[in-house]
């Protein structure tokens, strides 16, 4: 758990801390009032909340889930989409060389984000939304765009702050279940 602290004011640690892990899939783990949120064992499989009810089906046989559109599988299907040949890796490349396509394509990629930040912050009032996973290293591209959307959506006086750690914390999450 001390993995997850955070301070938020002198003396004061972070009590309600979500973590997004965006890579092949959309991961999600939970601290709730301090403690790591396990539910009755299968807790936070928030990449299969459905945002897109007539979207596509998914492996686990729900459709329209959120994994569907924000993992790198989605970005990959949104680089095809746009008629671009490269993989969400390169489409950072082509980002940083001011390429419009791409551009575009994490427009709209941030767009089902911000659906996500939405859904948990209306649900679970977090005080921080953390992003991690192999996405976060084009994260300027499209964190801004997702935050700006979402906190228009936000019930009132609901106001994460949403932070992004290009590090493994799900290497480190792991490994403070193990201790």
């Amino acid at each position: 758990l001390g993995a997850f602290s955070l301070e938020k004011k002198k003396n004061k640690k972070v009590e309600n801390l979500v973590c997004f892990t965006l890579g092949t899939g959309f991961g999600c783990g939970l601290i709730l009032n301090g403690k790591l949120y396990t539910g009755n064992g299968v807790a936070s499989e928030f990449g299969h909340t459905t945002i897109n009810f007539s979207g596509e089906r998914d492996n686990c046989g729900n459709s329209g889930c959120l994994e569907n559109y924000v993992s790198i599988r989605a970005l990959n299907k949104l680089i095809k989409k746009n008629g671009l040949k490269v993989n969400a890796f390169e489409l950072r490349e082509l980002a940083l060389k001011g390429n419009k396509k791409a551009f575009k394509i994490y427009k709209e990629f941030a767009g089902f984000l911000s659906v996500g930040f939405v859904n948990i912050t209306n649900t679970l009032d977090p005080e921080v939304i953390y992003l991690t996973g192999g996405l976060t290293n084009a994260s300027r591209f499209f964190v801004g765009a997702a935050c700006k959307d979402a906190r228009k959506k936000f019930f009132k006086g609901m106001n994460p702050r949403i932070k992004v750690n290009t590090k493994n914390l799900s290497l480190v999450g792991a490994l403070g279940l193990v201790r």
